[in-house]
């Protein structure tokens, strides 16, 4: 059968060109799910920083106000970051003083949640939370 299984979720990014044209017979034929990032807008990936020492254990991701509008968030908004785990945040604003563009401050815990360290990348989107 090849490469890929029916009914899995593939991530597009990821592959050679000779799995690409694989992948594109299967979805033709088996109608196999492709994942490809670039098409998801509300997504972002960014890197990795430390949390301002207010904003520890606070469940608070800082990311800069043009990241907030790609994403379509303001404040208070709760954003998904997905590492190698997932976790979820309340998304503010960074400090004016705070230059550094393309990062996102989260403090350990948030790091520990999702598997990543400072300087990793991870991918960032705005999530619907409801009230229980």
């Amino acid at each position: 059968m090849g490469l890929f299984s029916r009914k899995k979720k593939v991530r597009r990014d990821i592959l050679t060109p000779e799995e690409l044209a694989e992948l594109e017979l299967l979805k033709q034929q088996e109608g196999v799910k492709i994942y490809d990032p670039t098409k998801n807008k509300n997504e972002l990936s960014l890197k990795v920083s430390e949390a301002y020492t207010d904003d520890i254990g606070q469940k608070i991701a800082r990311i800069d106000s043009d990241s907030m509008n790609i994403i379509g968030v303001v404040d208070g908004d709760v954003i998904e970051i997905i590492g190698k785990r997932r976790t979820i945040a309340k998304c503010l604003p960074r400090y004016s003083l705070d230059e550094e563009d393309g990062i996102i401050r989260i403090d350990g815990m948030d790091r520990n949640n999702s598997d990543t360290s400072t300087g990793d990348i991870v991918m960032i989107r705005k999530i619907i939370v409801y009230e229980a």
